[in-house]
């Protein structure tokens, strides 16, 4: 199947992209980073880290919730050239290639997500009773008109990323 997974990132996280994409070339997964900045691009491009500069995003008002929609601009995107895409958050570790399982099922989403009872936002923590954090999340085209009214609908929910 023609596949991509990506995570994305800025300077301030560019250390835990470069881990992440270790394990991605371990195992000889096709990857890419994209950077939000100039400085974590050149970071990763003298590294080998196989990255793409995705524009530049202004640290000094940044936005949280701006920065979470990266992903799903790129996702879109990324859905008109393959046929499945993974969007993985670089502090999720792949130890294992889960490809296999994933293309052979019948799903044309998969959703992995983390609970945490002690993370960020306080809000959020104190109405659930946890927040929920992504791993990582993959989509087949047929998917692409979903994530096109997420994105449409994606400041309705007011503040997040995840």
């Amino acid at each position: 199947m023609n596949y991509k997974i990506f995570g994305y990132t800025n300077f301030k996280y560019v250390d835990m992209a470069e881990y992440w994409s270790r394990y991605m070339q371990k195992l000889d997964l096709d990857y890419t980073v994209y950077c939000t900045d100039k400085k974590s691009f050149d970071y990763l491009t003298d590294k080998n880290i196989k990255c793409d500069f995705y524009g530049e995003l202004s640290q000094d008002d940044f936005d949280f919730t701006q920065f979470g929609l990266v992903r799903f601009n790129i996702l879109e995107q990324l859905l008109d050239q393959y046929d499945y895409v993974i969007y993985s958050d670089i502090d999720a570790i792949w130890l294992e290639d889960p490809l296999e399982d994933i293309f052979n099922d019948s799903y044309n989403a998969h959703v992995s997500t983390v609970h945490n009872p002690n993370a960020y936002p306080a809000s959020v923590r104190k109405k659930w009773g946890m927040t929920i954090c992504t791993g990582c999340m993959g989509f087949s085209k047929s998917c692409r008109s979903f994530i096109l009214d997420f994105i449409g609908q994606y400041y309705s929910f007011k503040v997040g990323n995840d």
